[in-house]
């Protein structure tokens, strides 16, 4: 008898070869993936700290007040440090904010504030860990 099947033991011993030659391709895009994902999170946790830096030094400097602020005072249309000023903003919730505003002195005037904003983000979608992004400005007081 001349028959041309395959035995079990050769379908099995062909598709553990065909794993072991597709498992780096399939690790490969899925870390690809993850990376994409991370990227994009960075990005968002950029853009929003920037947005945040960008509302800070468009106010008056003396409007500008001193202090630490986090996600609690940071809030889409809610006045900032108690001024007519209101924050704007477009990030989700996912993003918690924080902002560090301190006056630097020179001859007992206040002649700069240094603004950090600090967005702490999740690395990505599924994951509890969390990072932070941080953008450090310095803003003049022009009327010195």
């Amino acid at each position: 008898m001349n028959k041309k099947a395959l035995s079990l033991v050769e379908i099995t011993i062909s598709m553990a070869v065909l794993i072991l030659v597709m498992l780096p391709s399939f690790l490969a895009f899925s870390s690809g993936n993850q990376g994409i994902q991370m990227t994009d999170y960075e990005f968002r946790a950029h853009n929003a700290a920037i947005e945040l830096v960008e509302q800070t030094i468009s106010l008056p400097f003396d409007m500008i007040k001193s202090g630490q602020y986090d996600e609690s005072d940071i809030v889409d249309g809610a006045n900032f440090a108690d001024t007519p000023a209101v924050f704007h903003l477009s990030f989700s919730s996912e993003f918690k904010p924080k902002m560090l505003i301190e006056d630097i002195i020179k001859n007992k005037k206040v002649v700069f504030k240094k603004v950090t904003v600090t967005i702490n983000y999740p690395v990505t979608k599924l994951s509890k860990q969390r990072k932070d992004f941080s953008v450090k400005v310095i803003i003049n007081n022009d009327s010195v």
